[in-house]
């Protein structure tokens, strides 16, 4: 399971053990399609729509809401940018010709290897490209010390940098908000 994209299951319901690791693997999961249900699937590609249960054939485009196309995704972003402790600008932005480049190289690509190609770098403070907007990129730029990362889209780098913060400084009032 650690290799799939998604699992889809003919048995099971929504704490079998495909569920379960499925979830905690951040894959998506659709079980219990029902016994033989899955022999047409066999060889082909497939989208698997986790939320809603669907399995539809093919390989569907993904759609990537724009935030300043969603009065709510533009709210979260702008709260996003004013407590994150790692700025995020878009490519397009002055600081991208700041920001040292990684796209040439091969290893950076790997979110397991950013943290060790950050570490590497000297003087820089700020980085674009390979894996820098990943979840461990993000979490390798904030223990370096990096000021600003780019990324596009921009939102979900700022929000797990307000992840790693918040698991970083546990708050010692419960009634605080990041």
């Amino acid at each position: 399971m650690i290799a799939s994209r998604a699992v889809v299951t003919e048995q099971g319901g929504s704490t079998s053990h495909a569920a379960v690791v499925g979830r905690a693997l951040g894959l998506p999961c659709v079980v219990g399609c029902g016994k033989g249900s899955l022999e047409i699937l066999t060889g082909k590609t497939v989208t698997v729509d986790g939320r809603a249960g669907k399995i539809y054939e093919g390989a569907l485009a993904i759609e990537q809401p724009a935030a300043g196309d969603h009065e709510a995704l533009a709210t979260l972003g702008e709260w996003a940018a004013s407590r994150s402790p790692l700025r995020v600008s878009s490519p397009t932005s002055s600081e991208a010709l700041e920001a040292v480049n990684l796209s040439d190289n091969d290893a950076a690509s790997d979110p397991e290897l950013i943290g060790e190609i950050l570490r590497g770098l000297t003087g820089a403070r700020g980085v674009s490209g390979g894996a820098i907007a990943s979840d461990e990129g993000v979490r390798a730029a904030l223990a370096v010390g990096l000021e600003f990362i780019i990324a596009d889209p921009v939102l979900p780098p700022l929000l797990s940098a307000l992840r790693w913060k918040a698991e970083a400084v546990p708050s010692s009032n419960s009634n605080e908000r990041l």
